[in-house]
């Protein structure tokens, strides 16, 4: 698209990448249309193994759960469900601390994915929504921390995650 109209110029990077003028923040609802043909090629090549790396998230979530459940609540499927784990999602207490100390003993860099629930996000204002109409939501978000998790991720790397929470959590 082309413009000379600073307006419109601004709205359109906001649609281009979901509204977000971060990468928490939402101001308007967007879109993500990113798939050129390089990406639509290398999808084409990556669904050839997808059951492949499908296993491989599991099999990690698996050892994170085997690992953390006793000391955080880990996800797991339940009868009748099955994850791939694109994300492995904790509840922590004392999150903060958590991430600070395993990054720092450990090197461990985790994240907080959607930090921002979309009722509390600027485009959601007009909603109706408030803070306080999903209580369960917004008290899960205060504890949420994703963990590393993807296909090439070595069994050492899962190991020394889980030495670090449990060690925080044992100290």
């Amino acid at each position: 698209i082309t413009t000379n109209n600073q307006n419109i110029f601004e709205k359109i990077k906001f649609l281009r990448n979901h509204g977000l003028s971060d990468r928490n923040t939402c101001k308007i609802w967007g879109f993500n249309s990113r798939l050129d043909n390089l990406q639509a090629a290398i999808g084409l090549h990556k669904l050839q193994r997808i059951d492949e790396r499908n296993q491989k998230f599991r099999k990690i979530a698996t050892q994170y759960w085997e690992g953390l459940n006793d000391v955080v609540l880990a996800p797991k499927d339940n009868l009748n469900e099955y994850s791939v784990y694109h994300n492995y999602v904790i509840q922590a207490q004392n999150r903060e601390n958590l991430m600070s100390f395993i990054l720092k003993n450990f090197g461990v860099q985790t994240a907080i994915h959607y930090p921002i629930l979309l009722h509390m996000q600027p485009a959601g204002r007009g909603m109706g929504y408030t803070k306080g109409s999903f209580p369960n939501a917004e008290r899960l978000v205060e504890q949420m921390v994703s963990l590393p998790i993807f296909p090439e991720l070595l069994p050492k790397e899962i190991s020394r995650v889980i030495e670090g929470i449990r060690r925080f959590y044992n100290a």
